[in-house]
């Protein structure tokens, strides 16, 4: 028993260190990113310089990019050139240094890594929200889960285990 509870203390010692240390940062200014209309252009960089931290070495520098409206756009590079860094100034997890970000209306990111919580794949679906059969029906479709709930045992009422771990990493993408 004694190992057991030496074990949950020590988990909880390094959980409360993470939400301290999350806690604390400081807030990101959300008047970094505008919401300006500009015809045909969706998301746009003007000479942007931008970092992680005031403090921290700029990890954009002074770049221009703009992604048309209505076009798909990829952006591919080695590990490590940026990408992730160019998508999270566009959605404002970064420090403006100079230039300009800007966004029509909303934009949203599908992460690498997927984020599941323990429970059912239905549960990771509706995140708390009121079960509505129409709406529900039509995530499932969106997502293309339909042939993964037919193969899971207890179809999406199936548990998934903590951060899906009984599920493949597109599956995880999916939901």
């Amino acid at each position: 028993m004694f190992p057991t509870i030496l074990s949950s203390l020590v988990q909880a010692y390094v959980s409360v260190r993470r939400l301290t240390k999350f806690l604390l940062n400081s807030e990101l200014d959300p008047s970094t990113v505008s919401h300006e209309e500009t015809p045909g252009v969706a998301a746009v960089i003007e000479n942007g310089t931008l970092s992680w931290a005031p403090d921290v070495e700029p990890a954009i520098q002074d770049v221009t990019i703009n992604f048309v409206e209505g076009q798909s756009t990829a952006i591919v590079g080695r590990v490590g050139a940026g990408k992730s860094s160019l998508l999270n100034a566009l959605l404002g997890n970064m420090e403006l240094i100079s230039g300009r970000v800007n966004i029509k209306g909303s934009l949203a990111l599908v992460s690498q890594q997927a984020w599941i919580f323990n429970g059912t794949l239905r549960d990771n679906i509706l995140f708390h929200k009121p079960y509505d059969a129409e709406r529900y029906a039509k995530i499932i479709k969106a997502c293309a889960l339909e042939a993964d709930i037919k193969i899971l045992s207890d179809g999406d009422l199936t548990d998934i285990g903590d951060k899906g771990v009984n599920l493949s990493g597109g599956q995880k993408q999916r939901i």
